[in-house]
Parts: C-alpha cells; structure tokens; sequence
C-alpha cells in the first residue's frame, strides 16, 4: 500500500493518469482477499499484485481501455474450472475473484482523484479503525461518481461476507465496497542497539509504525535507523513512561537489566497488545521475581500480552533472523493465529472432520 500511495502521489503532482484495480468480491481459494489493490501505469508499469502474476498483463489491457474512455469497470476472474479453459494458465487457484477498475485522473477529475488520493492516505496511516465504502456502482455518476471513497461509521453498514452494501448517498442510490480498516500497525522498540536496526527495518517493510526509544542522543537519528517513523527520547529511568496506542506491540531490548526491568514493570500494566522482553526465560523470571520483591503484584491476564523468551520458533540465532520470528510472533498477535505451520493447521482441520 505505501508504495501504491507514494506513486499515487507523484501521479497527482505531475497530473498523469493511471488506474487503480481493488479486489472488491472473492470465492474459494485466491491469491489476494478484498481489499489488495494496484496501480497500473500508462506505460504499463504496476505496482502492488492482485494475484500471482496471472491476470496482471490483462489487466493492463483493460487499463488501457479504461485510459481511453474514462470510465469505470468491474472484471471477473474464475479460476475454478478444472481444466482451465478460459485461461489456459493451470492456476489452480480454486477460486474466482471481482476487481474494481477506477481511472486516477488528476486532469480530467481533478476532485474524484483527489479523494480516492486522501482517502488511501487516512486509510494508511490511521491510528485508529475506520469503515471506508467505495463506491462500485451509482444511478447517478454526476453526484455520486464510481471510485468515489466515503468514510462511515460503523453503524451506517449491515452486511454479511459479501462486503458489498446498497446504500444511499445524498439521495442516490449506489452499491458500497465496505472495508473495515485495522489502524496501520506499530512498534515501540525499547532500546537502540545494533539488534534493533533489523527489527525496525523488517517492520518498516511490513509498512508498520516504527518508533525507537532510547536515552542516548547519538542513536536516535536517521544514520542509524533510517526507516524509523519516530524518535522518542528518554531519561534512564522513564523508558516505561512513553505513551503507547492500545493496539501498539511493544518491545525491550536495551540490554540493561534494570532498564529493562523498569520498563517492564510500567508496561505490563498497560492496555497493549503485545509487550516482548529480549532475553532468556530465567532473565524474565528473575525481573518478576525482583518486581514482586518490590511490592508489585501480578494478575495472571497481564502476563497474557507478555512474550519473553520473544519471538517464534524458528532456530534464530543471527540478529536478522530474531528480527523476523519477533516481527512474525507479532504479526500472530495481531491476527489471533497461533502461529502453527500452515500445513499443521490443515492436518488440524482434516482430523477433526475425520473425527466426526
């Protein structure tokens, strides 16, 4: 998406033309689900996928058209005919998908353009959830035009899995494409090191929110973590008193112990989704026995968003390979999965109706 908004941009600033495509309806088994857009070039260039690869070369030919005439257009693809007769590519996807294909026209609909723009950008770096319905289909396109993207409140929307909706907009009626947007991701790392370069970097190019927090001066610059969204500076005793979105993961690793452990013992009582301590088991242990020492007291849900020794199972031992089973232990959190090889997760599914 953030490269599909900065070239958004740069075609709003020097007024070219090009068609954005969003997956709009999805059955069976697909690439990409509701909501996976692109971009599509006048020179053929596209940013962002659809699919694996298989229909973007038509799409370009219906860009082309949709170039030439200005209009919108919905295009469907079936993949599910076994012998694949309609597209001869063997996709073996199992599914069918709906695209919604919109001119991005900064000359011609300077205002239509703009929105789609600004909406893509609110939707991006929200930091809350939102319910945008695009528009697919309208009685009248001179009021309310194809494309158009309308911010709604959750209660103006009744819809099942479909996540299309008939509404009406100032009168008219038209057809919505409802996207229940999740605020754009973000991580708090706790601690500069050289370790937290790669963690700030993978996270970035999951197009999360990075912010580093540190009480040293020469660490927090873009020489040093120059994907970093945000730079917070901290006394030595005060890492815990950074404020954080419900929804933030945050994670320590300042390599200090008893940095470390005050930050943990202000964290951990946060309303947070996930809180990761860097170190072995034993070193946690040690802090919440220490904590406990102290007069602090525990209840066992807020040990629940706690992940200490962090990170997935994958045998990391290079600080690049940390870097990615913390980032994929969070992206777990986020989404409620377990984190289990997908293949387990299947063997799982087909136990249970062999069961029955």
């Amino acid at each position: 998406m953030l490269e599909i908004l900065i070239q958004l941009r740069e075609c709003w600033i020097k007024k070219e033309s090009a068609v954005l495509g969003t997956i709009i309806d999805v059955e069976g088994s697909v690439y990409r689900k509701e909501g996976a857009r692109c971009l599509i070039h006048q020179d053929g260039q596209i940013i962002g996928i659809v699919s694996g690869g298989c229909i973007e070369k038509d799409l370009y030919a219906y860009a082309q058209e949709i170039l030439e005439n200005g209009n919108a257009r919905l295009v469907d693809y079936d993949f599910r005919p076994e012998d694949d007769l309609i597209w001869g590519m063997g996709v073996g996807c199992n599914g069918a998908l709906t695209i919604l294909l919109q001119p991005f026209e900064p000359v011609k609909s300077p205002e239509l353009a703009l929105n789609i723009l600004e909406s893509l950008e609110r939707i991006f770096y929200s930091e809350h959830s939102c319910v945008v319905g695009t528009v697919v289909s309208s009685q009248c396109e001179e009021t309310i035009p194809v494309g158009r993207m309308l911010q709604l409140d959750d209660g103006q929307v009744e819809i099942g899995d479909s996540k299309l909706c008939k509404q009406y907009v100032s009168g008219v009626s038209v057809e919505l494409f409802i996207e229940r947007i999740k605020a754009q991701p973000r991580l708090v790392i706790f601690g500069g090191g050289e370790d937290a370069k790669p963690l700030a970097h993978i996270a970035h190019f999951m197009e999360w929110h990075v912010t580093i927090v540190d009480h040293r001066t020469d660490v927090l610059n873009r020489s040093h973590f120059p994907n970093a969204d945000a730079f917070i500076l901290a006394s030595r005793e005060g890492y815990g008193d950074v404020r954080l979105p419900k929804d933030a993961a945050a994670v320590i690793m300042t390599h200090n112990y008893e940095i470390d452990k005050m930050a943990l013992c202000k964290l951990i009582f946060r309303n947070i989704l996930y809180l990761g301590q860097l170190g072995p088991r034993k070193r946690m242990e040690r802090m919440i026995g220490d904590l406990q020492s102290s007069g602090y007291t525990f209840e066992q849900f807020q040990f629940e968003k706690l992940h200490s020794p962090i990170g997935l199972d994958i045998g990391a031992e290079t600080p690049q390979e940390i870097a990615l089973c913390i980032v994929a232990e969070i992206c777990a959190r986020r989404n409620n999965r377990s984190g289990l090889p997908l293949r387990e997760k299947e063997l799982q599914l087909v136990g249970s109706f062999e069961g029955r």
